[in-house]
C-alpha cells in the first residue's frame, strides 16, 4: 500500500484523520465580501452555500435522502446538527421518494442517477448518498481521508461547468446573471454549491 504523504493533499491537517473522525474545531466561516464559506484547513474549498441553504433553494428534486437504493438511513449518515436544522424544512425537499423537478430552484431535471454515480466509482461506504452527503459532514466539522478526493471533484466540476455557463451566455448574448437561461447548467452548479457572478 502506498504510504500517505500529507504534502500530496489539498487539505492541511496536522495529521491525517482516521475515517469518520469529527474534528470539532470551528466548522466554517462565511466571507460576506466574497459570498463564500471558507475553511482554514482547506482554503481552496469555497462553496457558495451551506447545505441547509441549498436544500431551501431546491436541489436534487427533493429526492437526495429519499433514495431507497441506499441501504442505510439518511439520519445515520449525517451529524445531529444537520438533522436538527432540517426540522423546519418541508419533508418533500429532503426525503421525497420520487424526483420532482418542480422542487429544484430552476424547475428542471438535472444530474446523473444513482446507478451512474456507482458505475463512475464516486460512491464510497463512508458517505453512501454521495458528494452532498460528504459536504454536509465536512461543513459540520468532520474531517476524513476522503476530503481531498471530494474537494478535487468539486473543483473540477465547478471549473468545467462555470466555463460552460459563460460560453453558453456568450454565444446567446445573455448576461451571466440572467437566470432565465441555461437552467440545467445553473441547477448543476447549485448541486455543487457554486454561484457564478
Amino acid at each position: 500500500m502506498k504510504e500517505t504523504n500529507t504534502e500530496d493533499y489539498w487539505c492541511h491537517y496536522s495529521s491525517m484523520p482516521s475515517p469518520n473522525a469529527y474534528v470539532k474545531t470551528q466548522y466554517t466561516i462565511y466571507n460576506s465580501s466574497l459570498e463564500v464559506y471558507t475553511f482554514s484547513d482547506c482554503p481552496q474549498f469555497t462553496p457558495s452555500y451551506s447545505p441547509i441553504e441549498m436544500i431551501n433553494m431546491g436541489v436534487f428534486g427533493g429526492n437526495y435522502f429519499g433514495n431507497d437504493r441506499v441501504n442505510k438511513k439518511w439520519e445515520d449518515c449525517v451529524p445531529d446538527e444537520f438533522i436538527e436544522e432540517c426540522q423546519e424544512i418541508p419533508i418533500e425537499k429532503i426525503t421525497s421518494k420520487t424526483y420532482n423537478a418542480h422542487i429544484n430552484k430552476y424547475r428542471v431535471n438535472c444530474g446523473m442517477d444513482y446507478e451512474g454515480w456507482i458505475k463512475s466509482g464516486w460512491i464510497i461506504e463512508q458517505d453512501p448518498y454521495g458528494w452532498f452527503n460528504w459536504y454536509i459532514n465536512f461543513y459540520y466539522g468532520r474531517r476524513s481521508i476522503d476530503d481531498d478526493r471530494q474537494i478535487k471533484r468539486w473543483m473540477s466540476f465547478t471549473s468545467r461547468h462555470s466555463g460552460m455557463l459563460r460560453s453558453q451566455c456568450a454565444k446567446a448574448k445573455k448576461d451571466i446573471k440572467d437566470e432565465s437561461f441555461a437552467l440545467k447548467t445553473r441547477q448543476g452548479l447549485l448541486h455543487w454549491s457554486y454561484k457564478i457572478e
